[in-house]
Order: structure tokens, then sequence, then C-alpha cells
């Protein structure tokens, strides 16, 4: 039979690797969550779930963010990191960073997957989705077509949502 002490011992071990799910967000993010969170609901009328930790880091990737998973003995975590080379480049472009964030979101929060179709403006191919593969493209387009690319997005958390519900 098992000691009192070698049991408390044990158990202080697994809650000491199981991590706490914290909902921190960078200062220098703050900002720009609440631009994004104040834009979608002026365009969707709904409330974007941001409650994950998101903080500034320097990827070796080059990508503009990734959503990092991390899986734990008792529990998994997320994280949103955006790349520090990125965002002291483009830190003045609110459309930029928001984007990302918004990327971001998608795979952390929502589960999305990346998305390749596209569609004509004009004579260019563009992303249908902020969820494409290569959601930088979209940026440039965000004057234009803001509140199409939040509009989409709303709608991909409502059939999800409805799939949940089934």
């Amino acid at each position: 039979m098992t000691s009192p002490i070698r049991f408390i011992v044990l158990l202080m071990l697994l809650m000491g690797c199981a991590k706490l799910k914290s909902t921190t967000q960078s200062e220098e993010l703050t900002p720009y969550i609440k631009r994004l969170k104040t834009d979608y609901f002026i365009i969707t009328g709904e409330q974007l779930n941001t409650r994950i930790p998101m903080s500034i880091k320097e990827l070796d990737s080059g990508k503009g963010a990734i959503c990092h998973k991390e899986k734990g003995l008792m529990n998994s975590t997320k994280e949103i990191f955006v790349n520090r080379s990125i965002f002291e480049r483009h830190k003045d472009s609110y459309d930029y960073i928001t984007t990302i964030i918004l990327h971001e979101v998608g795979h952390c929060i929502y589960g999305f997957e990346h998305d390749t179709s596209v569609m004509k403006m004009g004579n260019v191919d563009v992303p249908t989705s902020i969820m494409h593969e290569s959601a930088l493209r979209t940026i440039p387009l965000m004057n234009e077509l803001k509140e199409y690319y939040y509009k989409e997005f709303s709608e991909r958390v409502k059939l999800k949502n409805l799939r949940l519900l089934k």
C-alpha cells in the first residue's frame, strides 16, 4: 500500500505538469485585438471569441503568425504567436495585424483548416476566405473587402456551431 506522502508527492508532480489555460494577451497586441473585435462586431453583429493567449515571438518560419499547440500529460494548450519581425515591420497597419490574428483565431479557437479557393476580382484571383493558405494575400484587399471577409468568417463559425449541435 502506498503511503499518503507518496500519493501527495505524485499528485503534486502531476498537477505541476498540467498547464493552466491562460488567456493572457500581449499588451502590444491588445489594441489590435480590440480593433478586430470592434470591427468584427460592427460588420457581423456578433462577438468574436479571442479568449486564447496571444503573444509576439520571433518565429523561424517567416510566417506572420502560428497557432502553437502543446499536448501535456493532463491537458493541452493552444497559443497564438505573432512573428516579432512581421509585427515590427507592419505594426502601423491595423489591417495587416488584425488579418493575421483573425486567421490564427480561426485555427486555434474554431479549428478551421486552410482554404485554397479563389475568386475572380477583375483580372486577379483573390482568396475567397481569410482562412486561405496564403492569408497574407487578403491584407491588401482589406480596405475593399473587409466586410466580405468578416462575414465569410462569421458564416464559417455559424456552420461549425450548427454541426456541433447535430
